[in-house]
């Protein structure tokens, strides 16, 4: 059974309690930049939360932020990073969606808004970042680039192992 399953030695905790913002906050200021990070961990224990307050630690108004997601369509990713960072101005947020097209929605991709077909389009994917990451690169007022990538398992799910690996 599903109960049997539970590895007792692994804590399990509510988004709520994960990790606090200020915790999260203080830590983020302790990697270097241009450090690679891989949060993991068992299910509902704040991950994405984390994820977030991360990529929102630099508050300065000239960074820009990047996500890619691959389990929740790019209007609903947006929405919950703003609430953590909702100062964020809208020429500094990108989101690489690749749940919607899933979904049947009308894609109209945007200036700060692009479309994979799904998380095993790596080469959708890919495209989607390298424009976001040129555009914040060209542009004068932007210094540096935070990027959040949620959800390395289910980009497993669609494509193998090692072009995952190289990508």
């Amino acid at each position: 059974t599903p109960a049997e399953m539970v590895d007792p030695d692994v804590e399990t905790v509510s988004e709520e309690d994960a990790l606090p913002e200020a915790d999260a906050l203080s830590w983020a200021g302790a990697v270097d930049p241009g450090t690679t990070l891989l949060l993991a961990g068992p299910p509902m224990t704040g991950k994405r939360a984390l994820l977030y307050r991360l990529v929102a630690a630099d508050r300065a108004p000239d960074r820009g932020r990047l996500l890619v997601t691959t389990r929740k369509t790019g209007d609903a990713v947006e929405g919950e990073y703003r609430e953590v960072h909702p100062d964020v101005p809208g020429e500094r947020l990108a989101v690489v969606d690749c749940v919607s097209d899933q979904y049947g929605v009308d894609l109209r991709e945007s200036e700060r808004r692009r479309y994979a077909h799904d998380p095993g389009d790596l080469t959708g994917i890919g495209i989607g970042v390298t424009e976001f990451m040129r555009q914040f690169h060209e542009d004068p007022d932007v210094n540096g680039v935070e990027v959040g990538l949620h959800n390395l398992s289910t980009m497993l799910m669609y494509a193998d192992l090692r072009r995952v690996y190289q990508f």
